[in-house]
């Protein structure tokens, strides 16, 4: 997707108000989160989640169906839309976990300004393209 339609979708403020309320859950779920190296315990709250998906299952954030300023009746859509964008992932975690939802990188770029997209499109990706700049 080009610089041009992630500037005209995230103009929306609908998307953007989805996409942005996505941000901080996910950034609040990772405060949260267990450390990795210690497996979750298994209770009646994971319910047929395995400890290891229930780790994994904790920096995935169940769809938000109250964003401020947006008219819930079209939160179902705007989801498909930004499913369908390659701007949120989701993912199904069995029974107990339900369908949950993440950012992917471009729906994270999206929320950049389009001068902070450009500097991390420009950054080296390794030390090598570092050293050799």
């Amino acid at each position: 997707m080009t610089d041009h339609a992630l500037d005209g979708l995230t103009d929306q403020p609908a998307a953007r108000a989805l996409l942005e309320a996505y941000a901080k859950a996910e950034f609040e779920a990772a405060a949260v989160a267990p450390p990795a190296e210690s497996a979750a315990p298994s209770n009646s709250s994971a319910g047929d989640l395995d400890a290891d998906e229930a780790d994994r299952s904790v920096l995935w954030v169940p769809r938000l169906t109250n964003v401020s300023g947006t008219d819930a009746a079209a939160l179902p859509a705007l989801h498909g839309k930004l499913i369908a964008l390659g701007l949120l992932k989701f993912e199904l975690f069995g029974r107990a976990g339900g369908i949950r939802y993440r950012l992917s990188p471009l729906g994270r770029s999206s929320l950049q300004t389009p001068a902070a997209r450009t500097e991390a499109a420009d950054a080296p990706e390794s030390a090598e393209e570092l050293v050799a700049a």
